[in-house]
């Protein structure tokens, strides 16, 4: 058997459209046996035979022509589905990174990248669920141009999750096709002062950095309370706050008080009559990776 462990992901970090990612230390977890195997571990569920795993393993099968032995893909997951945190690409890159290890392929992140690009339509979510750390990447010409780092200093984030799904689908088809040179230039400006700020640790530059003309303001009125949320936070001293991904999820940067702004988070939202839950987490500086069968049993239990 096989064991995985693939990060959550938020993608955009507000200016960042389609861009901008970072690895999230919550984490779904993942067996693959051959088709036939021993049992799962307990806590996993097995995966129905076509799922997005097992249709990215196919397809780096058929890109470095090996065939594939038939495979079960068992899951523990972690990670809300449809809440903006990059649930769908950890099938994505659990499939792909399987299918490395059973064929011996031992493809290099920048190629898993490609291809996860290739599935997934943009490589926001799979490049740091591949890579972990903070990641900005671009496609040229087929190619997938990715730059990672990590924070050079501590920073806490907080995900305000809430009680309703927002497919990436929906939330994609409220954006316009077009935008204003201003809301242009000012995301150009605020995307590159996010990026220096989280590569030298100026975080005192976040709040400025993580606003946004490219998409929020327009998937807003999809997410009840999204902006008190963010208002709300901001007033007690978060350092940034931006919708993760497509949303629902809220994404908060904070050095001091995680358990106020918690707080903070849950009790906006129910005043406009949603539950939202609540994730203190960290910057994942390890991506998809393969794990032994006892840091999996330690993860269950």
């Amino acid at each position: 058997m096989i064991y995985l462990r693939v990060p959550a992901t938020s993608a955009n970090l507000g200016p960042g459209f389609d861009a901008f990612g970072i690895a999230l230390d919550l984490y779904n977890d993942f067996v693959i046996r051959e088709k036939g195997g021993r049992a799962f571990p307990s806590g996993f569920s097995l995966l129905p035979a076509r799922n997005l795993a097992a249709a990215a393993a196919a397809y780096l099968a058929e890109q470095v022509k090996q065939p594939l032995p038939a495979i079960e893909i068992g899951i523990r997951a972690r990670i809300p589905r449809a809440r903006g945190l990059g649930s769908s690409a950890t099938l994505t890159v659990a499939g792909l990174k399987a299918a490395d290890i059973l064929l011996g392929t031992r493809l290099d992140d920048d190629r898993l990248i490609a291809m996860a690009s290739t599935l997934e339509g943009h490589p926001d979510n799979a490049a740091p669920a591949i890579s972990g750390g903070f990641v900005i990447s671009a496609k040229e010409n087929g190619k997938v141009h990715v730059l990672r780092s990590l924070p050079p200093q501590p920073l806490d984030i907080i995900a305000g999750v809430p009680d309703f799904e927002l497919r990436t689908s929906k939330s994609r088809s409220a954006l316009p096709a077009k935008v204003s040179l201003q809301d242009a230039a000012f995301n150009v400006s605020r995307a590159g002062l996010l990026a220096a700020a989280l590569v030298t640790g100026r975080y005192e530059l976040l709040k400025t950095g993580m606003q946004d003309k490219l998409h929020q303001p327009y998937r807003r009125p999809l997410i009840t309370g999204l902006q008190a949320v963010m208002d709300a936070v901001l007033d007690q001293g978060a350092l940034g706050a931006c919708l993760s991904g497509s949303g629902p999820t809220v994404l908060v940067f904070c050095r001091d008080n995680p358990e106020l702004l918690q707080k903070i988070i849950r009790d906006t939202w129910q005043k406009a009559g949603i539950t939202a839950k609540t994730y203190h987490l960290k910057i994942a500086s390890e991506g998809a990776c393969q794990v032994s069968l006892m840091e999996i049993k330690d993860r269950i239990e």
